[in-house]
């Protein structure tokens, strides 16, 4: 409930749905070009040489993410006791819903555009290198992970 009180998430809900009213027209057709767009967009912002900084938390791509990861959490609460997937539903509504479903379409863009989601697995076929000291902890991470699947499983 700290996350969802916070003023962070509060910039980035509205973010989203500013993004999908504003840029995309409440068109999902628009969501791919207008995400992109504002992607490159934002993160020209960010550079030094910029005249129009931006602050992170404006960052479109930030705000999914932050809002991602809060919905994912708020799903595992969900599934984890029947007392918590009933008061979800009692204190949730559609309109959180539909920007789930924004964000889904989001994610969508990220995952199957190459240049948003660079495949960098043929470092997997490399020998992994002598560790120690933090990469040692950072290998031992890198074992757990390396065969797990791409996507989050829920």
């Amino acid at each position: 409930m700290a996350a969802y009180m916070s003023l962070e998430f509060a910039h980035a809900y509205q973010g989203v749905i500013n993004f999908f009213h504003d840029d995309c027209d409440c068109d999902i057709a628009q969501i791919p070009l207008k995400y992109k767009e504002r992607f490159n967009n934002d993160f020209q912002k960010l550079q030094p040489q910029s005249q129009n900084k931006i602050d992170i938390q404006d960052i479109l791509h930030y705000q999914r993410r932050m809002l991602n990861d809060f919905f994912y959490e708020l799903e595992m609460c969900r599934e984890s006791s029947f007392f918590l997937r009933n008061k979800i539903r009692k204190e949730w509504t559609t309109n959180e819903a539909w920007v789930v479903k924004i964000l889904i379409y989001m994610n969508k863009v990220v995952d199957s555009d190459p240049e948003l989601f660079k495949d960098i697995s043929s470092i997997k076929h490399d020998h992994m290198p002598k560790t120690r000291g933090l990469s040692k902890h950072l290998e031992k991470f890198y074992n757990a992970l390396k065969s797990e699947k791409r996507y989050i499983q829920i």
